[in-house]
């Protein structure tokens, strides 16, 4: 599987926002591919438990939230 590597990077989720991490970039079609069954929304991208970790995530499920500190 082709992958790149972006360094150097920033994300900003409302306002919440950090600088300087790694993206790992390859493609995620298959996944995709294998939800149609489902009928669900493709998915755009992953994030990761160091970006989860940093902005001391809580996720609520029931409601569909991602809450970053």
């Amino acid at each position: 599987m082709d992958t790149q590597l972006s360094k150097k990077n920033q994300l900003k989720l409302s306002h919440w926002k950090t600088t300087n991490f790694n993206v790992i970039i390859f493609d995620i079609s298959h996944v995709n591919e294998a939800l149609t069954s489902y009928k669900t929304k493709a998915v755009d991208g992953i994030i990761g438990a160091d970006i989860l970790l940093s902005g001391k995530a809580i996720i609520d499920y029931s409601n569909h939230y991602l809450y970053l500190r």
